[in-house]
């Protein structure tokens, strides 16, 4: 029997990575299923790449995750051996340099802003709505076990129609619904007519 860590990197490769690389992958962002990006490193052994899917959230140019699992997640080990990571946003891909936070005004306010991004998850986790989350809930809830890292891209990273606080999500997740609703209704109507 595997553990529930082994299991959870099997979905992570076999389902979350592959959805989230695929022509829909950017409808599966939304303040509900939360805001997802696929971080690719290096190896710290086997120099080979790797991907993971995080939450991230986008401040003052830059990208931040937080390692969930703490200083031990595969992922941070292998970018504090080799810092050059690519990390696949909806619709464009971002190359750039990652370094642990360290100062704890920064810490604390990039961590709350990705744990906003969390959506269902943080919620199914530890019972509190992402959206409401207070720097007080992640300061007490943490207390420095989880690495935030910053992610300087070469260029400075704008927000776009996907990220979060943009409204991307609306169109899967409520016009595209409300269309086929609208549509199904209609149909109903003229058959109840033609009775």
């Amino acid at each position: 029997m595997s553990s529930p860590a082994a299991s959870w990197r099997t979905f992570n490769q076999r389902v979350m990575i592959p959805a989230l690389r695929s022509p829909l992958g950017r409808f599966l962002h939304s303040p509900l299923l939360g805001y997802t990006a696929v971080l690719n490193t290096t190896g710290r052994r086997s120099g080979k790449p790797r991907a993971f899917p995080v939450c991230y959230a986008l401040r003052d140019g830059h990208i931040y995750v937080v390692s969930g699992y703490g200083p031990r997640s595969d992922w941070y080990r292998n970018l504090l051996a080799n810092p050059r990571v690519v990390v696949e946003l909806p619709g464009r891909t971002v190359e750039g340099v990652a370094e642990p936070v360290t100062d704890p005004r920064e810490r604390l306010t990039a961590g709350t802003a990705v744990l906003r991004n969390t959506g269902l998850a943080l919620l199914t986790q530890e019972g509190v709505p992402p959206v409401v989350v207070t720097e007080r809930q992640v300061a007490a809830r943490d207390a420095g076990t989880q690495p935030v890292v910053r992610v300087r891209a070469l260029e400075p990273v704008e927000p776009r129609l996907w990220d979060p606080g943009r409204w991307g999500f609306l169109l899967p997740h409520v016009v595209a619904p409300a269309a086929v609703i609208g549509w199904w209704l209609t149909r109903r109507r003229k058959r109840l007519r033609r009775r």
